[in-house]
């Protein structure tokens, strides 16, 4: 069997979260208002930092384009934020739960009114975008703030955003080892979205219908939150898992 890439790894280490993410922001698309990220949010350039100038026992932590970095003894922003990579992993969004630094390669996006947006609802919402259109392919690729702004992202009641946390935090704490048969849809280059080869249709292929099958995916149904109820599709993610 052919070994997989790093970049396929970290695909399938992440899998369930992909999945379970993208998934619930298409279903909450058809049920909510979906404002553009200018309405709602404020990107925020970094500062420059570099390691040279950091103060490694600081209390602070310091985020670049691909995550933390280091630590430092001030800060931007005590409050939560997500860092959206500018330049090098342009887009990818990282949660800064204590606020900190973020270095010029990357932006931090932060809620215009935290009683209308949950901080952490805001990073697995712009995790649920694709914004390779908007990625300048030059020898480091780039992303600007004008066209994060564009994207839009569904808005529910912040309640229904709390539950939603919930729920995606638990997805994120499942390896994707415990669904070998996702992980290997993903393996043969498959989409979670709309596609018509998963699941697969004959009970006995995959194991579908086992009592394996329905004890790995049984993790959803007990513990689906209230916000799928409200969504109507207490079995969303059965498409995939």
């Amino acid at each position: 069997m052919k070994k997989a890439t790093a970049a396929q790894q970290r695909l399938f280490d992440k899998a369930v979260l992909i999945a379970a993410t993208r998934l619930l922001f298409d279903a909450m698309r058809e049920h909510f208002s979906c404002p553009q990220l200018a309405e709602i949010v404020t990107i925020h350039n970094g500062q420059g930092l570099t390691a040279a100038d950091r103060d490694a026992a600081g209390e602070y932590d310091v985020y670049a384009a691909g995550g933390l970095v280091g630590r430092h003894s001030a800060r931007l922003s005590d409050k939560p934020f997500v860092v959206v990579g500018r330049k090098g992993s342009a887009g990818k969004p990282t949660y800064a739960p204590l606020g900190g630094w973020v270095i010029d390669t990357a932006y931090y996006v932060q809620p215009n009114d935290d009683a209308q947006l949950d901080c952490k609802f805001l990073f697995y919402a712009l995790s649920s975008l694709d914004f390779a259109d908007d990625i300048i392919s030059t020898a480091i690729p780039g992303i600007n703030r004008t066209s994060i702004y564009r994207y839009a992202i569904p808005l529910p009641p912040k309640n229904v955003q709390e539950a939603c946390v919930r729920f995606l935090d638990v997805a994120a704490a499942r390896p994707s080892g415990e669904f070998p048969f996702l992980h290997r849809f993903l393996s043969s280059g498959g989409l979670w979205r709309g596609s018509r080869n998963w699941p697969p249709r004959s009970k006995k292929r995959e194991g579908c219908g086992s009592r394996q099958w329905r004890r790995q995916r049984s993790w959803l149904q007990a513990g689906q939150p209230r916000c799928l109820k409200v969504l109507g599709k207490p079995t969303i993610l059965r498409s995939v898992l």
